[in-house]
């Protein structure tokens, strides 16, 4: 390959450690992909879009994105492939391409390192799973997790954040989750049952692209929505932890 590119797409919220937030759109097509103080090339066709990357405690690097191979894969530390990533698989990986994946943190051995995929697949080697699947650290399927999710959701997650408390927060074009209504995000619980004292209400009007927080009580959303909860807002807001809206905070309206 003469121009080994990674190309990253993107929509992402930024909090500065004053609290302010920073909106990031945009694609970025870049050789090499810097990781803490270490550069790294890695033979990716070009036309393959990787839409998230996420680095284990190892400093092994989990890929996915658009990329046809499975749709996500691990490379060592020096830009290699790693052969032990998904050794075990039956099939394959994903049958669509995956939006976010983010690597949980734990002092539990058993969950540290694990992978929460996200975007628009609906199978994950001979499993269903509905649009969001748990893997372990060598990328196996969390059978527990998705027999827990049951039928999961209904159309594309777009992203996913990992709360200090293990619980799961989900955005995207989805309107349900295992046959619950949910308007385009949810909370779940660590194990992948729906989190019920989270109550949106109405919820959003339109989708949602982004989720971070400042604390487990300080949920910020963004997104195509101009609604939450039937009361007009401007594509952000913030949310606590039970799904009540902080209008303080909301952005200041633009027609």
């Amino acid at each position: 390959m003469k121009n080994p590119q990674i190309i990253l797409s993107f929509i992402n919220m930024v909090k500065n450690t004053d609290h302010r937030i920073r909106f990031i759109v945009g694609t970025i097509s870049i050789g090499l992909i810097i990781v803490g103080i270490r550069l790294v090339a890695y033979q990716i066709d070009p036309d393959d879009e990787v839409l998230s990357v996420g680095v284990q405690s190892t400093g092994k690097i989990v890929l996915a994105g658009k990329f046809r191979n499975d749709y996500i894969s691990r490379r060592n530390a020096d830009g290699t492939n790693d052969a032990d990533f998904a050794k075990n698989w039956l099939i394959g990986g994903f049958n669509a391409p995956v939006h976010k994946i983010v690597i949980e943190k734990s002092d539990d051995y058993t969950k540290h390192d694990r992978i929460i995929a996200v975007g628009q697949f609906t199978n994950f080697d001979d499993a269903v799973v509905g649009y969001i699947a748990r893997l372990d650290k060598d990328g196996n399927l969390d059978r527990d997790f998705a027999n827990n999710i049951g039928t999961g959701f209904d159309n594309t997650v777009h992203t996913v954040s990992i709360q200090p408390n293990g619980k799961i927060l989900v955005g995207g074009d989805f309107t349900s989750f295992n046959g619950t209504k949910v308007s385009f995000l949810a909370k779940l619980n660590p194990d992948g049952t729906l989190d019920s004292t989270f109550n949106e209400g109405d919820g959003f009007d339109l989708p949602v692209y982004t989720i971070d927080f400042i604390q487990e009580s300080q949920i910020l959303v963004g997104g195509e929505f101009r609604y939450y909860n039937n009361s007009r807002v401007s594509n952000f807001v913030e949310l606590d932890e039970t799904g009540k809206r902080n209008p303080a905070s909301d952005l200041k309206i633009i027609n």
